[in-house]
């Protein structure tokens, strides 16, 4: 179903008027944390990637809102996009503790991590 708008309402929204969004940098490295969150998610727990790809997302967690806010090209859909890429790092790094031990999760691990 699709929604077209009179002439007189587009690109408004309640009153305000809204600009298409330009993908830029910022906006790249983060999609990048969300590619690396990913991968995290997948990989066996061999020390050295995990430590690699670890350190690699945690930074691109600070540059993509300090190179964001430097070149003027932060904006709400690159703030709801850093807000994805968090709910992925952090969501599978409280996973992680629950492959220890052969990959099975214990479920008293589980209970914890969801309360």
């Amino acid at each position: 179903m699709q929604v077209q708008l009179r002439p007189e309402t587009e690109g408004k929204v309640e009153g305000k008027r809204t600009q298409a969004h330009q993908w830029n940098t910022a906006d790249t490295i983060t999609s990048v944390r969300i590619a690396a969150s990913l991968v995290l998610l997948f990989l066996s727990l061999d020390y050295t990637w995990f430590l690699i790809i670890y350190t690699i997302t945690g930074l691109t967690d600070a540059l993509d809102g300090w190179l964001a806010r430097r070149t003027g090209t932060a904006s709400e859909f690159g703030a709801r996009l850093d807000s994805i890429a968090d709910l992925l790092f952090y969501g599978g790094l409280s996973a992680c503790p629950c492959r220890v031990g052969g990959g099975t999760a214990d479920p008293s691990m589980l209970s914890g991590i969801l309360r």
